[in-house]
């Protein structure tokens, strides 16, 4: 859909950028794709004067014929790479499929009549909890700083040196998605981000063994800059939370599920349990205490699937099992971890705190909460 409509009656300055969500074929990327597009009409609705414009789905499928989802959402698809390492296939990396579908993408009518002047990159995996601002120039790029894309790494400086003369300190720790630039800025380059995706993928042993499954992020950085484009990194542009999660998601406009998360041993919740279905129905909601990441995304989950018509995810009935109140009690609860309860994000508790008899000291709030921001994991 368009997004420039709600100029006339919004005040000036704004930034409109239409969202282009790359996706693939299969269960798992329909579901995602479903729940994602579900959350950005929502704050597309909620929030129509922001910088958030019109969206495409941009589909990746095996001999570029129409799935289920065009008549749900604006879709473009394009051509999928064949499978083999072979010319022509994608090396057994499946996530080629990204740049080369934006190469083609660029050569359509769809993307001549996008008329906001600006492109938000997303992937299916992204929520929208509230529309990022648009902090991008028509000199430079915006995008998330990823703490796993660092050229400071004494392992990954061999192989970025390849491909990089200079200093590491001009690497930026970004990747293609979330980022936002002009619709002039990704025809500049794309080339560049699938030349150096294709040749390191192909070509070079030490990049497929260091970078492994980042290399295609690694293409699209190392592409940037040997065009001596710089970004503006933005640390708060997404969460991606992990282990025992995160507190604080209000800062955040984007909600990234790449990983895993969950409350001691008795609730979990991970994407990839779901290939090949649909997530289900009604999940039980964390316990109390949980970090405020896992109510926001089961919640989001849940929303988005009572709400969408055909949904083909299982009835958790999650609501059929509420969490005892005390921690003692619920840290010992084995009950099945796939239910959740029926709420909506607009009714997201705030994590409860631990009663007199179970509190936690100071100290190990803060370390609960450091663990759930970065790499490590708990317990």
């Amino acid at each position: 859909g368009g997004g420039a409509a709600a100029d006339e009656s919004c005040p000036p300055g704004r930034k409109p950028y239409h969202v282009i969500m790359t996706a693939a074929s299969g269960k798992y990327q329909e579901w995602q794709s479903r729940i994602a597009y579900y959350h950005y009409r929502k704050q597309k609705a909620l929030h129509p004067c922001s910088d958030m414009g019109g969206f495409t789905r941009l589909v990746n499928l095996p001999g570029g014929k129409p799935d289920s989802l065009v008549d749900e959402m604006p879709t473009v698809v394009v051509q999928q790479l064949a499978g083999g390492r072979r010319e022509g296939g994608d090396y057994g990396f499946i996530v080629m499929n990204r740049p080369w579908g934006v190469m083609q993408l660029l050569k359509t009518e769809h993307w001549r009549n996008i008329p906001e002047e600006y492109v938000l990159i997303l992937e299916t995996d992204h929520l929208f909890m509230h529309p990022p601002p648009n902090k991008a120039t028509p000199e430079q790029p915006t995008a998330f700083k990823f703490y796993y894309m660092n050229s400071k790494d004494p392992k990954l400086q061999p192989v970025i040196r390849k491909y990089w003369s200079g200093s590491m300190d001009e690497v930026d720790p970004v990747g293609p998605s979330p980022a936002i630039m002009t619709k002039a800025m990704l025809e500049k380059i794309t080339p560049a981000w699938w030349d150096f995706s294709l040749r390191m993928k192909r070509d070079d042993q030490d990049a497929n063994r260091e970078f492994g499954w980042v290399l295609e992020m690694w293409g699209y950085t190392l592409g940037v800059l040997s065009l001596g484009i710089k970004h503006i990194v933005d640390p708060e542009f997404q969460c991606e939370p992990q282990g025992t999660g995160m507190d604080g998601m209000s800062i955040y406009p984007i909600y990234h599920y790449t990983f895993d998360i969950r409350t001691d041993n008795v609730w979990s919740v991970s994407k990839r349990t779901y290939h090949g279905r649909y997530f289900p129905k009604n999940f039980r909601m964390p316990p109390p205490c949980s970090s405020e990441s896992h109510f926001a995304l089961t919640g989001m989950f849940n929303e988005a699937s009572a709400n969408l018509p055909r949904w083909e995810g299982e009835d958790a009935h999650g609501d059929r099992q509420p969490w005892p109140a005390k921690a003692d009690d619920w840290r010992n609860d084995f009950s099945r971890a796939a239910a959740g309860a029926d709420e909506s994000p607009g009714s997201w508790p705030a994590p409860v705190p631990a009663s007199a008899s179970t509190s936690r000291s100071a100290t190990d709030l803060l370390v609960h909460a450091a663990v759930g921001t970065g790499p490590w994991k708990w317990g």
